[in-house]
């Protein structure tokens, strides 16, 4: 089922999701890049699980958070692991580290393929973006930091120069600027 976002971009009901790639023909920025990186990188990334985040908007800012005192700031994101559900294990550990959000669509999709520089091995990671809401009655400036949840939860409407920026950051930002 589709429907419009105010925007005009067709959304989505949010369904089950473990193959990212049935997204590739759909109203989904969607977007692949390989990397030729050494040997050593390659294996390393190869052991990695793919991610899913979700871009929280409210008031013209996005919810960012940091799980440990040391971690950068990034949008709420989960590891899912081969076969796993996106949705699923994005609405649970975000509840958890977060507070009370509803995914509302898929908005990105990167597939990072590295590609050995010194044989033929390679390794790929997807990493999907949902945008998100508060849920009815949340208060967004008072959001609380749940019990054994994230570090600190925060409001931007820019990110933060101490940000980690995983594939697809920069265009949330890019359109909160755009839309004001």
């Amino acid at each position: 089922m589709s429907t419009e976002t105010p925007h005009g971009v067709p959304m989505f009901e949010v369904t089950p999701l473990t193959d990212p790639e049935t997204l590739a023909d759909r109203a989904v920025d969607f977007g692949r890049e390989t990397n030729d990186l050494p040997a050593e990188v390659v294996k390393r990334v190869a052991a990695l699980d793919d991610m899913a985040a979700v871009a929280v908007e409210s008031d013209g800012k996005l919810l960012l958070r940091r799980l440990t005192e040391t971690c950068s700031w990034k949008f709420p994101v989960v590891t899912v692991g081969d076969g796993e559900d996106y949705v699923a294990a994005l609405r649970e550990q975000v509840r958890a580290a977060v507070g009370p959000i509803e995914l509302e669509r898929v908005v990105t999709v990167r597939e990072i393929t590295v590609r050995s520089d010194e044989s033929d091995r390679t390794a790929s990671r997807t990493f999907v973006t949902f945008t998100g809401r508060l849920n009815a009655g949340t208060e967004p400036v008072e959001l609380p930091v749940p019990e054994d949840g994230a570090h600190e939860v925060g409001w931007f409407a820019e990110l933060p120069d101490e940000a980690d920026e995983l594939p697809g950051t920069a265009a949330f930002f890019d359109g909160l600027t755009g839309r004001r």
